[in-house]
């Protein structure tokens, strides 16, 4: 069987505030790779911008999208609100980000 599946997919913040700093990029970056481990997917392009981040990947069809995108944006999230880092810490309240 051949495919070729893509997905772009745009992550932002709570409330669009701006706290992708580099170091916030680092963070959601090591975590989507860890998940593209674990669905045997690849990150093929991530960029962020200030309030949202861009992300390229490949995936198989066996692959749900929607759990993809749901335990990106769970394990990144939780990366970055464990850091406590004054950026989000300031911007953001609660668990949200």
């Amino acid at each position: 069987m051949v495919y070729r599946l893509h997905a772009h997919i745009v992550l932002v913040p709570k409330y669009r505030r701006s706290v992708m700093t580099d170091r916030v990029s680092n963070e959601i970056r090591s975590a989507l790779f860890e998940v593209c481990g674990r669905f045997d997917t690849t990150l093929d392009a991530f960029e962020t911008d200030g309030d949202h981040a861009h992300l390229l990947i490949s995936y198989s069809p066996k692959v749900a999208l929607s759990r993809l995108v749901m335990s990106m944006k769970t394990l990144s999230a939780m990366r970055v609100r464990e850091k406590q880092w004054p950026e989000v810490q300031n911007a953001l309240w609660g668990k949200h980000f």
